[in-house]
């Protein structure tokens, strides 16, 4: 095997480790706030938030070559409120985190709105 092939062997794992199952959208302590209202907004601005976001336990702890992704929580808002699907830690403590790559094993609460409609488990 030739050190160029070789070097290409190395890159394409790299490469397909580091395509894992990570989160989308944006890192909420990093990007977001939120606001005296209760609402979630972009960060420096007065723009409310729509889109995926997700809670790193902390960035320099996503180890993305290795696939490991932990998180406090991963969901979505729509006008800066929680709507749709959210996963949390099974236990419920806010301080506590999962693999990303884990969520269907966690506990899911679906938001309409910002008001919770339904709880799994």
């Amino acid at each position: 095997m030739s050190i160029v092939t070789k070097v290409s062997s190395v890159f394409m794992l790299i490469f397909l480790l580091s395509a894992c199952d990570s989160p989308e959208g944006v890192n909420y302590e990093r990007d977001l706030y939120r606001g005296g209202d209760g609402l979630v907004y972009l960060k420096n601005s007065e723009v409310l938030f729509t889109g995926r976001a997700y809670m790193a336990v902390c960035e320099e702890c996503n180890e993305s070559l290795l696939g490991s992704w932990p998180v406090h929580y991963v969901g979505h808002y729509k006008d800066g409120r929680m709507h749709g699907e959210f996963w949390f830690p099974k236990s419920g403590r806010s301080d506590d985190f999962f693999e990303y790559s884990d969520r269907a094993n966690q506990r899911k609460v679906v938001y309409l709105n910002g008001e919770v409609v339904e709880r799994y488990p």
